[in-house]
């Protein structure tokens, strides 16, 4: 969150008589960043855990079939 913050630290310091449209503005990408980094993190763990999932799935019976 360093990055968000020095982000809106930079966009109020750029424009000081639109002070709280500044703040606003990165109230509201800070949102849409932690949004999209959420997004993105279940999207990874979705695909992840099917690729795991199949794999060990696939190992399971590759076993179960040379055991037979």
């Amino acid at each position: 969150m360093e990055g968000v913050s020095s982000f809106k630290s930079f966009l109020t310091s750029c424009s000081p008589s639109y002070h709280t449209r500044g703040t606003v503005v990165a109230a509201v990408v800070a949102m849409v960043v932690v949004v999209v980094a959420m997004v993105v993190v279940v999207v990874v763990v979705v695909v992840v855990e099917t690729v795991l999932v199949d794999v060990m799935l696939r190992d399971v019976m590759v076993v179960v079939e040379t055991t037979k």
